[in-house]
């Protein structure tokens, strides 16, 4: 929990492939390193992110749903994406600690009057909204229109409303979605880990909050440029690792991936990023 308005929720944990996190080679050579592997990592967290705002509360992502308390849950999602999910990662979510379980802990209202913005589309950042019914879904349109790596069935159902990026004269983001009048929250491209991945930053109390999606999976590989396995273009992700850093040299930024066990902690504290010169 966070005394300036933000409030992480965890709704879960997974395991990847440890060569999801690091990258070498090409792109075939890096999918067959990730799909042979045998090692895991640790647990990580599946993180979404609740903002109160004036002009109304937004969630970044959906987390997990309590599906996954199913043996067979997986199943629901189809043959090919589920066989490639039990390959790839090992999701754990315990009794209430889904995102449904969970929001109304933190919004008395629930999902009334509740937007959810999605950095992307895959499977942990979605199986979620089968618990938020009701809510207004954002989406990137491209991101929509060609989703990468995401399960068709749990989109099948949705109806997300969809925004497109507008032009700014900014020198690090030169086109953003603006998701509030006050324009303190606003979506930023930053593709890569999916080919229209976005990242969502929120400008409050002389800090910046990014809230980097998957575009990263630890504040480290922003300090060092370190590429994960996992992301679907590589040229386009490091160039939004740049951009994400250039941002954090000319702001004071807290930086939080979606799966980086320290993100909560620096939330709470308003870590700085070891990039702003002041």
């Amino acid at each position: 929990m966070s005394n300036i308005g933000v409030i992480a929720i965890n709704t879960g944990f997974v395991q990847v492939k440890k060569p999801f996190l690091t990258r070498k080679g090409g792109p075939i050579g890096s999918r067959l390193r990730i799909l042979l592997s045998a090692e895991f990592s640790s647990d990580l967290p599946v993180l979404a992110w609740l903002i109160s705002h004036p002009e109304g509360d937004i969630l970044i992502d959906a987390g997990m749903s309590a599906g996954w308390l199913r043996p067979d849950y997986l199943d629901s999602i189809g043959s090919f994406d589920a066989w490639l999910t039990r390959r790839l990662c090992r999701f754990q979510v315990e009794p209430g600690q889904s995102i449904g379980a969970q929001l109304p802990k933190f919004r008395a209202a629930g999902t009334q009057g509740l937007r959810v913005f999605m950095t992307h589309l895959h499977i942990d950042h979605v199986d979620g909204l089968r618990e938020l019914q009701g809510c207004e879904i954002w989406v990137n349109e491209s991101e929509w229109a060609h989703p990468s790596g995401a399960p068709k069935a749990l989109l099948a159902p949705l109806t997300p409303r969809r925004f497109a990026f507008e032009p700014v004269a900014d020198p690090v983001f030169d086109r953003i979605y603006p998701i509030t009048r006050a324009g303190d929250l606003f979506v930023a491209p930053t593709p890569g880990h999916t080919p229209n991945h976005c990242s969502i930053i929120l400008r409050r109390g002389g800090l910046s909050y990014v809230f980097t999606g998957d575009a990263i999976y630890n504040q480290k590989q922003l300090l060092t440029g370190e590429l994960a396995g996992a992301h679907a273009n590589a040229r386009l992700a490091a160039r939004s690792i740049e951009r994400l850093e250039a941002y954090a040299k000319t702001h004071p930024t807290v930086v939080l991936p979606s799966h980086d066990p320290d993100a909560v902690r620096r939330l709470a504290e308003g870590e700085i990023a070891p990039l702003w010169a002041g």
